[in-house]
């Protein structure tokens, strides 16, 4: 049966795969993903950060040591969190268990909320959205990664568990639901391609595509 992302990852099976890609030298996040990301929130230092889907929250702990004011981690799944707390152990950093969609957001609290390649398990985009522009102060930014629509678009073709040749886009405009098979496991995921941005004249809101 397929999972919704916090869920997903909580799976012992799933969680151990994770970890064993992310530990390598050269994941798509650490290669492609992250440079762009750190780049567009320059400079860090004084700067109260949220982190939507934290993850391991590895980032924090970078985000802390180069001089940002504080760091919050929302990270829905126990394992994640779990692991999250372990990475910023002896920082200011704090973890909060708790879904994306779930967490009560405070108004104008933060400089800086970043999300890595967690959105496109998140339905109500719009929702989460909003509840971000409220969070964020005047001249704040939001930036953020999802998979490219490449990754998600269609499956067909690709048996999953071996290393994947071919990207089938037959649905690559159309957005919603997508149930794909991904770390041994069955996850839900959202195709965001299409969606659209919010923007404002005092804040900034900056997406990246990338890939999980």
């Amino acid at each position: 049966m397929e999972k919704s992302g916090p869920n997903f990852f909580d799976d012992e099976a799933v969680f151990a795969t994770y970890m064993q890609h992310r530990q390598r030298v050269d994941t798509a996040n650490d290669t492609l993903e992250k440079p762009v990301l750190m780049d567009l929130i320059q400079p860090i230092t004084d700067k109260r950060i949220l982190d939507i889907g934290c993850g391991d929250a590895a980032i924090g702990r970078e985000l802390l040591h180069q001089g940002a004011a504080s760091y919050i981690g929302i990270e829905g799944s126990h394992k994640m969190a779990n692991l999250a707390h372990q990475t910023l152990a002896n920082t200011s950093g704090k973890i909060i268990l708790q879904t994306i969609e779930d967490w009560t957001y405070p108004q104008v609290a933060f400089d800086l909320v970043i999300s890595r390649l967690a959105l496109h398990y998140v339905a109500d985009l719009a929702l989460i959205f909003t509840k971000v522009f409220d969070a964020i102060a005047p001249s704040g930014q939001f930036v953020f990664s999802v998979e490219h629509p490449v990754i998600t678009s269609c499956d067909r073709g690709w048996i999953g568990g071996t290393l994947r040749h071919g990207w089938i886009v037959d649905n690559y405009f159309k957005t919603g639901l997508r149930v794909t098979n991904w770390l041994g496991g069955t996850v839900k995921k959202i195709s965001p391609h299409g969606r659209r941005i919010f923007s404002s004249p005092s804040k900034h809101w900056i997406h990246h595509y990338g890939s999980a």
